[in-house]
């Protein structure tokens, strides 16, 4: 693909080893060129092990202690010191298991003795300081908390130390999710808040992963259709290259990975059925990472994306035309996709020439405000997804935030406005039972008040996150949907047999005045076509006229909606 953006050039370079790029890019090379060459031989009579202490960014630190404990009387002969080390580099280079602070920490186990915690951090220019003093600040808590877990009571921080009482619990999200009195995090199995599935594989679709933020482990994964295959309209007449669809994963910002079954399983389908490119992006969570950590990650993966798209990935070059590029997201990823999207047309995220996108879709959006919606109080059982839902943002937002912080509600009253953005067309999906469709309702108005292309469709049977929780009737219904809007555009019509639902232009919610049924010859029980009488700003803003077919029960829908 054709661009007129200038390469970018060396900006630092340290001896080849680490080269800082005008984008901010950073290019590593081999270190071994600028290590000691010394042997460094592993010392006898040593135990070690690695150890997680950050699991969002993925930081280890390599525990060291003496197979047998040597003291100087018998109280303490069980109990040994711990020495933090931290290596060396220039915060720039170097790693805490490479052979000269491997080894010289073995000896410091041995010879002291000790049990010693060599630790790794986040390095520059990837992460400036104060990057890795955080991490030390992580590192200790993980002492305090876990390390005593793991070692058992063969250490002690301080001889004379007072015990420091354990933090309290302030947080805890049904056990997957602690937080603590002291910030600190503790995370449990995920599986039980997870839908059992099946989630097969699907046929003839290609993946792979690729690291979009090396610094941060952060990875996208990338499927396309095995064989090439026919763009199904919105690229010219031949064109092979498929429209891209970037996909956010859900979990409340605070669980949920790219990688877990029901999200693999639905990009397979996605890259099958529409066809498209499908990019599934993994980005930090919360509370580690309180927002708006997400979203810098988004900002992010999309640099990455238009690196891409002048040739950096052939993968994607060969088959993707980065000029549909759509930004999608379930629940949480719904919420991302919608800051990635308006950052971009505000011009925050730069990508054109390269990429151009072409529209963006909600899936279950999560959003939220002070105010509560209908549908967040409508019954016992909301009031208690409600609840659980208020205790997600108390993890996710900053410190201090209430649910009208522009990261929960994109029209509360401290929101920039958007009137004045170029916002491509949206598509919002909403399930019938989602206690959170209130908002996704009122996003879908908002933005037909300010006269953007969107479309609504309403799944009455369904719960949040059905997109994702189990295949059947309405996943390929929603495919359908979704088929239709990337590729023939918003507001196209669907064929006859496809039109079940509710799909709204212009926004509109069925609350509706003046309703008048007609009988349709020859049309299965159940059908009818209804001419809509709204009221201002219900529809259209204006008030006017909806067309209404309906097909077999009363969730079958498909609304066109007119002035006047």
């Amino acid at each position: 693909m054709s661009s007129d953006t200038a390469p970018p050039h060396v900006v630092e370079d340290l001896f080849g080893v680490v080269q800082l790029l005008s984008d901010g890019s950073v290019i590593r090379g081999d270190e071994s060129a600028i290590m000691p060459a010394s042997p460094f031989p592993d010392v006898p009579g040593v135990q070690w092990k690695d150890v997680v202490y950050d699991a969002t960014r993925g930081l280890k630190a390599r525990v060291y202690r003496p197979e047998s404990s040597a003291g100087a009387g018998d109280d303490d002969a069980r109990k040994l010191p711990v020495l933090v080390y931290f290596h060396g580099g220039g915060y720039c280079i170097r790693e805490y298991d490479q052979p000269p602070f491997h080894s010289c920490c073995q000896r410091f186990a041995a010879d002291l003795p000790a049990v010693v915690l060599n630790v790794q951090y986040r390095r520059a220019p990837e992460h400036c300081l104060p990057a890795a003093v955080e991490d030390a600040a992580t590192v200790a808590t993980f002492i305090r908390v876990s390390l005593p877990k793991i070692i058992g009571d063969r250490s002690i921080m301080s001889g004379d130390a007072t015990p420091t009482p354990a933090p309290d619990g302030v947080e805890d999200f049904f056990g997957v999710v602690r937080l603590l009195s002291d910030g600190s995090v503790l995370r449990g199995d995920e599986s039980i808040l997870m839908p059992v599935g099946p989630f097969p594989d699907i046929p003839g679709v290609q993946w792979k992963d690729a690291v979009y933020d090396a610094a941060r482990g952060l990875r996208v994964r990338l499927y396309r259709p095995s064989s090439p295959v026919a763009s199904a309209g919105g690229g010219g007449e031949g064109n092979t290259k498929l429209p891209v669809l970037v996909y956010f994963h859900g979990g409340g910002y605070c669980i949920g990975a790219y990688d877990q079954p029901m999200f693999h399983s639905i990009c397979q389908r996605f890259a099958s059925e529409l066809p498209a490119v499908v990019l599934s992006v993994s980005y930090r969570l919360a509370p580690e990472h309180r927002l708006p950590a997400a979203i810098d990650d988004a900002a992010t993966f999309f640099s990455w994306l238009r690196a891409q798209a002048v040739g950096a990935e052939p993968w994607l070059t060969e088959t993707a035309d980065f000029s549909r590029t759509f930004v999608s997201g379930v629940s949480a990823g719904a919420n991302l996709a919608h800051h990635a999207v308006v950052q971009i047309a505000a011009g925050e995220i730069a990508l054109a020439p390269a990429v151009r996108v072409a529209g963006y879709v909600f899936f279950s959006a999560f959003f939220g405000s002070v105010e509560r919606t209908a549908t967040e109080t409508g019954s016992p059982a909301c009031a208690s997804t409600t609840a659980a839902i208020d205790q997600l943002w108390r993890m996710v937002l900053p410190v201090g935030a209430t649910r009208d912080h522009p990261l929960a509600n994109p029209f509360g009253p401290y929101s920039s406005g958007m009137e004045a953005l170029p916002l491509p067309p949206a598509l919002v999906v909403v399930p019938g039972l989602d206690t959170l469709r209130g908002h996704m309702y009122r996003y879908a108005a908002r933005l037909e008040e300010m006269g953007k292309a969107v479309e609504l469709a309403e799944f009455a049977g369904d719960q949040h996150g059905f997109s994702v929780r189990q295949w059947g009737e309405a996943n390929e219904e929603l495919v359908r949907i979704l088929k239709r809007f990337v590729h023939q555009g918003p507001g196209a019509a669907p064929n006859r047999g496809e039109a079940k639902r509710v799909v709204a232009r212009g926004g509109g919610v069925l609350l509706c005045t003046d309703m008048l049924n007609l009988a349709l010859p020859d049309a299965p029980d159940g059908c009818c076509l209804a001419v809509v009488r709204a009221p201002a700003g219900m529809l259209m803003g204006n008030g006017g006229h909806a067309l209404v077919l309906q097909l077999g029960p009363p969730w079958h829908r498909f609304v066109m909606c007119s002035p006047g």
